[in-house]
């Protein structure tokens, strides 16, 4: 001990013994709480403690040599299950629970959630011990530590440190034993008051434990009063419209930002409510607002409409959409639309004028090539400056490998000076491209006619690049020499 100090922990910690074939005739019996067994988790919170020690600036594997100790120590845990010795287990469970609390900011920073998932089996561990377990003081303990576990959850910003937690104390915790844990909560909510998001979520997720914890004994006016100074609206207005208070439920509609009220909506819809929120959400909507900009209602509202198969309102709020933002797939949702109310025919030219006079020249591109107006396309790509190219890449090139049978010769142009920036980039990925490319270009000279042409060219471009070993071989393999 006096040359290895960690051992006095380990030999400290009680462990599940060798089954015996008594054990084994004894399996299927029930597991019973033996009230002489104390729960005694400090050995095991020891060790999950020194697990962490020094591990975090251990390198890159830190959080899984952490996970793989306390995974080690939560199996003690499971062995004594397995002797029906649930104590035994609970004071496991418990112990790397708390070890892992005392830890909660390493665990955050474990990116891969090796140690996250600690939390939860934790947790899980807990609520089958508690199946067993009838003594108070063991009970009001374990039930302590799930509840530790879920504010340590909402410490770190849910992030499912804590599994399901909350749902085995919920299970599991009898009436008064719900008192004695709200009691706790609403001191954590007491110390959680302030100003900002962090604060603000912090508060609203811990009264919508407390709703649940004090559901039973809640009156309806209590309830009410928790949802309104912890931000909890949606159950606000749900307990509103089972009393049957819908006035009340559309007053506190009024101040909610956009997201909110599309939540707060789905309650509505919950209780056949939507004929009197409609009006609520359609003036929200449709609120000025800077230009290219659109609410979360407008999608909302375009997917209620269409949804009721009133394709009128669901043709407005999808061409709003299309304007705020135009793009190939929003202009395709306005056709539909548009088509269903017997308005694309004149609506189509307006549109691509307004495309035009927006210099929206990519989409104005893309949907003649969709339309197959290659005409329309090859004029606009060909009005495109030499050095076109964005961040979805040239354009000119998709117009080229889509008029090859009826524009050969815009093909030709748009796919011989692409070939030269191909190459010119000397790499074996980039040649074997430029033979595509070289290839299609053979073959629209042959449809042409003009073979010779090809022969010129390509023993042009053979004599300029004889010094790029790699690109002749590439050459080579596509058989072009």
């Amino acid at each position: 001990l006096d040359r290895e100090p960690d051992l006095e922990d380990v030999l400290d910690m009680p462990l599940p013994t060798k089954q015996t074939k008594a054990d084994k005739d004894s399996a299927t019996k029930k597991p019973t709480s033996n009230t002489a067994i104390k729960l005694d988790p400090k050995p095991y919170h020891r060790q999950a403690s020194k697990a962490f020690n020094g591990a975090y600036e251990g390198g890159s594997d830190w959080s899984y040599d952490v996970a793989h100790e306390l995974e080690a120590i939560i199996n003690i845990g499971h062995g004594f299950l397995k002797e029906k010795s649930p104590v035994q287990a609970a004071a496991v469970f418990q112990g790397v629970a708390a070890g892992v609390i005392d830890h909660a900011e390493e665990a955050q920073n474990d990116e891969d959630g090796e140690i996250l998932s600690i939390g939860s089996d934790c947790a899980d561990g807990i609520d089958k011990c508690l199946n067993f377990i009838t003594e108070a003081s063991i009970r009001e303990s374990l039930l302590e530590t799930l509840l530790d576990l879920r504010l340590t959850d909402i410490d770190m910003g849910g992030v499912d440190f804590d599994g399901s937690a909350q749902d085995h104390l919920l299970t599991h915790a009898s009436p008064d034993e719900k008192k004695v844990l709200a009691t706790r909560l609403r001191k954590e909510m007491g110390s959680a008051k302030g100003g900002g998001y962090s604060s603000d979520w912090r508060r609203t997720s811990m009264s919508g434990l407390l709703l649940e914890l004090e559901a039973a004994s809640l009156s309806d006016e209590e309830y009410l009063k928790i949802c309104r100074e912890n931000g909890r609206t949606n159950d606000l207005i749900e307990r509103l419209l089972k009393l049957e208070r819908l006035d009340e439920a559309l007053a506190e509609t009024k101040q909610m930002e956009d997201h909110a009220l599309i939540s707060a909506a789905e309650v509505f819809s919950h209780h056949k409510k939507m004929d009197a929120l409609e009006p609520i959400l359609v003036q929200r909507e449709a609120r000025p607002r800077k230009a290219n900009d659109y609410s979360q209602l407008t999608g909302w509202l375009r997917d209620f409409y269409k949804e009721r198969k009133d394709w009128a309102k669901t043709f407005d709020y999808t061409l709003k959409l299309f304007n705020a933002h135009a793009s190939l797939e929003s202009y395709e949702a306005v056709e539909t639309y548009a088509r269903k109310l017997k308005r694309w025919d004149q609506l189509r030219p307006e549109l691509l004028a307004q495309l035009a006079a927006g210099k929206d020249t990519r989409l104005l591109i893309e949907i003649y090539l969709r339309d197959k107006d290659f005409d329309a396309a090859v004029k606009l790509a060909s009005e495109m400056t030499p050095t076109y190219f964005d961040v979805y890449g040239d354009i000119r090139l998709k117009v080229a490998a889509a008029v090859e049978v009826s524009h050969p010769r815009f093909a030709l142009e748009r796919y011989r000076p692409e070939i030269d920036r191909i190459v010119s980039q000397r790499n074996r990925g980039s040649y074997d491209v430029a033979c595509r490319y070289l290839l299609k270009v053979k073959k629209l000279y042959a449809g042409l006619g003009e073979a010779h042409v090809w022969d010129a060219y390509f023993v042009n471009m053979r004599e300029n690049t004889r010094q790029m070993r790699a690109f002749q071989d590439e050459l080579r393999k596509v058989k072009l020499v």
